[in-house]
């Protein structure tokens, strides 16, 4: 539940900072607006490629890429100033955001077998419908504090803190 509402959070921070971050840095915003179109683009080859099916796809690689792939995605935007270098990391992080997307109810039907398949799924969907209705207003409030940068850092290393135990999940409790 933590792995995939902290993936959620993450989407939402890049999502609702994304385009002020750019205007602050003085990209124009149809600029802008493409930037964060590469989001929505790069999560359509994560979602293709487990299309493959999920016994061909290590339950390795379906916990812990997508979580790298954001990361790493997050890290891009914030330390880097050219927008097409930032579309970059907003294309990588979505490519794991398509993956995380999809790979969700194949790794709770994993854990908890097709019984208890459709309870889990509820339980980590409330849990990622929370994050996404307040992740906006956290990070926005969060953004005027701190900044945009240090919020996005942030919730990268939040994210990254969640790896080590979605590596570690095994494939059936």
């Amino acid at each position: 539940v933590v792995i995939f509402a902290s993936g959620t959070l993450a989407s939402m921070a890049l999502t609702t900072l994304l385009i002020p971050l750019l205007l602050q840095r003085g990209v124009a915003p149809s600029v802008a607006a493409l930037v964060l179109a590469a989001f929505g683009i790069a999560q359509l080859p994560g979602r293709l490629w487990l299309l493959r099916g999920r016994d061909a796809i290590p339950s390795q690689v379906l916990r812990s890429w997508p979580i790298v792939f954001q990361v790493i995605g997050l890290i891009v935007v914030t330390i880097t100033a050219s927008p097409w270098t930032m579309a970059g990391g907003v294309a990588v992080f979505g490519v794991g955001s398509g993956l995380h997307t999809l790979s969700r109810p194949w790794l709770v039907q994993r854990l908890y077998g097709v019984v208890e398949v459709g309870r889990w799924n509820g339980e980590v969907a409330r849990a990622q419908g929370f994050a996404r209705a307040v992740g906006p207003l956290l990070m926005v409030g969060a953004a005027t504090i701190l900044s945009m940068p240090v919020v996005l850092v942030g919730v990268a290393g939040l994210l990254a803190l969640t790896a080590p135990f979605a590596i570690r999940l095994p494939d059936r409790l």
